[in-house]
């Protein structure tokens, strides 16, 4: 395994795991080999096209594009001139595309064929992608991609060898909700991100050589850029790339042995359990899988764990927590260390407290909100004031998450503050609702939320998924899940309604779209 040095820009850390991997190849796009020797070439390319088109040293560059090989280059090139990269939903709408270029000051905007007609009278030096063009000619063909209106020169350019290391403040700029729920634009350094995979010995131990990981979670999202792609790449394996993602690709892919490492959110772990070809011996060479982005049920792990059972794979799945002001990942359960209910234990190279209202830190096992610092802390946000609290003389950043530590270490989330809701005057967290309903083996997804009411000025609403091998009648699930909830929550978080649906709305990257509810 490749050694990580955190004060190496990120061009620097994949060009040293470049000449020591241990297998040749860097991407896998749809089967395709791009092999380490071209991939480098074809960074150092569109460095050198980056450069002729203007882009200097601080400058930001905008990608509006999915998991292709040309995002991929594009993000470690402009590391390599010293720019910033903000990567974008390839599908945002325009008025969204064009607010965040107007906040980063961006004059540079890559994205795919069927949107450069949305942008091009704008004031950008603009250039459109087929997702097809890394693929061998016959393969294009039968793609039926159409047309790039102004596509890309960068492939016929020279390689940008000359290199001279940018200690910039900011590499990275992400989009988030923030930890106070309104849009923030992130900024990060390649400090920050390589902090983030250096504990990976912590992690994961040895990785196997000619291995990667697997990672559906799109590079605009820091789990997906940092651990699904850079991660891999600094350690010098390889990463797989899906512009979108689809089960039976993905289960294919891992049948081949190429990946010994897991990602997703939970959705992605739903999708590929109801696949039926997720199954079997040729999973084996699986070693760790990681889920976290969202609330996973209790379920979802007996459901993987009993999975990789049948198919004589040590393999377990284990939760995580994180946010994007430390990247992506904070803390989280290992195959080394871990325990059932909790969030794991904090990255080594970082550090938390758990404070009241009035900042002073709770005891051990007392509720409170969750600060965090540390190498992989962001640099703060893009045009706004300065968000962390100083804590003798540490700068530390606020979650907006209630959680409590218990003594060996572990961190137990309870729930987002925004989202505990007042009943009778008693916080109560839907969270514990939704873990709750979700051990029955009916329910295949839940989420609450708050509504007013008159008499108590809050109540819980329950949204359930039903599983779709339950062949009773919804008045029968709903006595068995309100006698759950009686048994084992409070009082006061019996929800006023239940409502049963066919299923929840997600946002981009799969989280439960709570706001969609209310």
């Amino acid at each position: 395994m490749v050694k990580i040095v955190p004060h190496e820009s990120l061009y620097e850390a994949i060009l040293r795991a470049s000449k020591e991997a241990k297998t040749n190849v860097a991407l896998y796009y749809f089967n395709e080999k791009i092999r380490w020797d071209r991939f480098i070439y074809r960074v150092n390319q569109f460095a050198n096209g980056l450069k002729k088109d203007g882009v200097k040293p601080g400058d930001v560059v905008t990608l509006l594009l999915p998991n292709i090989p040309e995002a991929i280059f594009l993000m470690y090139a402009v590391s390599q001139v010293g720019a910033i990269l903000n990567p974008l939903h390839p599908l945002l709408p325009k008025a969204e595309v064009m607010h965040t270029i107007s906040e980063t000051h961006s004059k540079h905007l890559y994205c795919l064929q069927f949107r450069y007609d949305e942008f091009k009278d704008e004031d950008l030096t603009i250039y459109d992608f087929s997702p097809a063009h890394e693929l061998p000619k016959w393969k294009q063909i039968f793609a039926k991609q159409e047309k790039c209106h102004h596509e890309c020169p960068y492939y016929n350019e020279k390689p940008l060898h000359e290199f001279v290391h940018m200690d910039l403040e900011d590499a990275l700029y992400l989009n988030s909700g923030g930890t106070s729920g309104l849009p923030k634009i992130v900024r990060l350094s390649s400090f920050s991100v390589n902090s983030l995979c250096a504990n990976a010995p912590w992690l994961v131990g040895e990785v196997k050589d000619n291995s990667g990981i697997l990672c559906v979670m799109p590079i605009f999202h820091g789990f997906g850029l940092a651990v699904g792609i850079h991660l891999s790449l600094s350690l010098g394996y390889h990463a797989a790339l899906m512009p979108k993602f689809n089960r039976k690709t993905a289960t294919k892919m891992l049948k081949r042995k190429q990946y010994s490492l897991l990602l997703g959110i939970p959705i992605f772990y739903e999708k590929m359990l109801r696949y039926p070809g997720f199954a079997g011996k040729k999973l084996r060479q699986l070693d760790h899988a990681f889920v976290g982005g969202d609330f996973a049920l209790p379920s979802l792990n007996e459901k993987f764990n009993k999975r990789m059972e049948e198919g004589g794979s040590k393999c377990r799945l284990y939760e995580g927590y994180g946010l994007t002001e430390t990247v992506s990942l904070f803390s989280v359960n290992t195959k080394f260390e871990n325990k059932d209910g909790t969030v794991g234990k904090a990255l080594k190279n970082v550090s938390f407290k758990v404070l009241d209202e009035n900042f002073k830190e709770v005891p051990v096992g007392q509720n409170g909100e969750l600060y965090c610092t540390g190498d992989t802390l962001m640099n703060g946000y893009l045009n706004a004031k300065d968000p962390f609290v100083t804590i003798n003389g540490v700068k530390y950043v606020s979650t907006g998450d209630n959680v409590y530590q218990d003594e060996e270490g572990y961190i137990h989330f309870n729930q987002r503050i925004k989202r505990i809701v007042k009943i009778s005057g008693i916080p109560v967290f839907p969270h514990e609702v939704e873990y709750c309903v979700s051990t029955l083996d009916i329910v295949y997804e839940a989420a609450a939320i708050g509504v007013e009411d008159e008499r108590f000025g809050s109540l819980l609403k329950l949204y359930i998924v039903l599983n779709k091998h339950y062949n009773g009648t919804v008045e029968e699930a709903e006595k068995l899940i309100r006698e759950e909830i009686k048994k084992t929550v409070s009082i006061y978080a019996n929800p006023k309604e239940i409502v049963f649906i066919k299923s929840l709305p997600h946002t981009e990257v799969g989280k439960v779209d709570l706001k969609q509810l209310k």
